[in-house]
C-alpha cells in the first residue's frame, strides 16, 4: 500500500499484521507514519517493520507504550539505538 495510506484503510482490510517497509530518510519527520504506527499499537495488531519501517516503529513504540519522550530518531544516531531497540527485547 502507498505511504499516505490511512490507518482506517488499512484497518478495513482486516489485516493479521502489518509491516512497515523501508525506504530512504530520516523517520523523525514521516509524521503520517508515526501516526498510523501509533494507531496500529494501540490496536494491538503485530506490527513488523525493516530499517526505517522499524525505527518508525520502535519510536513510537517507546513514546505510546512505554511513555518514554526523550527517544527519537536522533538518540538512535549518536549509539543510543540499544536504548530504542531493548525496549522490544
Amino acid at each position: 500500500m502507498p505511504a499516505s495510506t490511512s490507518a482506517e484503510e488499512i484497518f478495513d482490510l482486516n489485516p493479521d499484521g502489518i509491516f512497515l517497509s523501508n525506504g530512504p530518510g530520516d523517520p523523525e519527520p514521516l509524521k503520517s507514519a508515526q501516526k498510523v504506527a501509533k494507531k496500529i499499537i494501540k490496536q494491538n495488531l503485530p506490527l513488523f517493520g525493516i530499517c526505517l519501517g522499524m525505527q518508525v516503529a520502535i519510536i513510537e513504540y517507546a513514546r505510546n507504550v512505554l511513555k518514554r519522550y526523550d527517544i527519537s530518531a536522533a538518540s538512535q544516531m549518536f549509539n543510543k539505538f540499544f536504548i530504542c531497540s531493548n525496549f522490544l527485547g
